[in-house]
């Protein structure tokens, strides 16, 4: 639901990547305190005003899901060499994945992660013993290849327009992801990206945040940003120092605003090589098992020969910082907004850019008043 407000008279918000935190969270903050300033028209309520923010264009990328396109479930395939019932299938055919599923499939994996029952088939033997290890880090395993959301992951020349192996993945009979020339750890990752991007937008009792997340001293520390701002490289050192590990992507929060283990690898970058993954064991780290309030969140970027001379942030400030990074936050601006308003209450925030993650760690560790609130 896209809740459609009246705009404050100072003009339209702007959209994401040049968002006013600090004006617009001046408004929050606002609401936060109940004033009574209400010549500016401020909604009552923190979520009166972001939803108005919510109803502005954050850059979330939306695909049609089956959510709000329903489709008719598909059967499963074949499968080279092997009983076709072992594969993932929904429970019955659809015309519209005939070619699909008459592809030679060299097995799959059924599973059940965040209430919704997935499967992932595979066309290529030689990633299937490395595909557990690029699923969901939060799955059971279902009695039944049944599933309602089918994944195939296709390695393979698709047809004439592929002059070389081109990596395309598909939920159900839909192409959601298409890429030339990767190497079998990249091909993995694209399937997990799809996944995961799946299970943010179905799950029902949880939202997700673009977040690292760390356990210290029983409170998570949470550094939301996105893709390539440094997430990774500070959480591999905060766990290095001692931090508990959580996620180094998503911070997977409940109704009550605790956030939950996703503890999948670190995805680990270096200047001129391709990304790989690296278990938090690797790190002489630990995953962390219970859910977490919000203690501390650190809203930073790298730039190079940077000082480190963070601010805090109000309330409102925090909320329109975790906003910009929640996934499926216009699709569910409501829930959005109840869980990330428990997140901030109680929680400390810092903003401010750095140069070299190791040379932060002590700082944020040493101040331990914010485990302490």
């Amino acid at each position: 639901m896209t809740v459609a407000m009246p705009l404050p008279p100072q003009g339209p918000l702007p959209t994401p990547g040049s968002v006013d935190i600090d004006a617009a969270g001046t408004l929050l903050d606002l609401a936060f305190a109940g004033s009574k300033e209400r010549k500016r028209k401020v909604p009552r309520g923190p979520q009166g005003f972001a939803e108005q923010i919510l109803s502005q264009d954050l850059g979330v990328r939306r695909t049609a899901s089956s959510q709000s396109h329903p489709r008719r479930p598909a059967g499963g395939g074949r499968r080279s060499g092997a009983s076709a019932a072992a594969l993932p299938h929904l429970e019955q055919p659809d015309p519209r994945m005939t070619k699909l599923d008459a592809l030679p499939w060299a097995g799959g994996i059924s599973f059940v992660s965040c209430g919704l029952r997935l499967g992932v088939r595979v066309d290529d033997a030689a990633i299937l013993d490395q595909l557990p290890h690029y699923l969901p880090p939060v799955r059971t395993q279902p009695a039944s290849p049944v599933v309602d959301h089918l994944f195939s992951l296709c390695t393979r020349r698709g047809g004439r327009r592929d002059r070389q192996p081109a990596t395309r993945v598909y939920e159900g009979h839909r192409l959601v992801a298409r890429r030339l020339a990767l190497e079998p750890g990249m091909q993995l990752d694209l399937l997990r990206s799809c996944l995961e991007f799946h299970i943010a937008n179905g799950a029902q009792a949880r939202l997700f945040v673009h977040a690292g997340v760390v356990e210290w001293r029983g409170r998570a520390i949470l550094i939301p940003g996105r893709s390539r701002s440094g997430k990774t490289t500070l959480v591999a050192a905060l766990v290095r120092a001692g931090a508990r590990y959580y996620s180094d992507e998503f911070a997977v929060l409940d109704g009550h605003g605790r956030v939950h283990p996703w503890a999948r690898p670190l995805r680990m970058r270096r200047p001129g090589l391709l990304p790989h993954s690296r278990p938090v064991e690797d790190l002489g780290g630990r995953a962390g098992q219970r859910p977490l309030r919000v203690g501390l969140i650190v809203v930073t970027a790298f730039h190079a020969g940077a000082r480190w001379r963070p601010r805090d942030l109000s309330p409102g400030q925090m909320l329109l910082a975790l906003i910009e990074n929640t996934l499926m936050a216009r699709a569910h601006p409501d829930r959005t907004l109840k869980i990330l308003t428990r997140v901030v209450r109680g929680a400390r925030a810092l903003k401010g850019r750095r140069d070299q993650a190791e040379a932060l760690v002590p700082v944020l560790l040493s101040n331990e008043e914010w485990a302490n609130k």
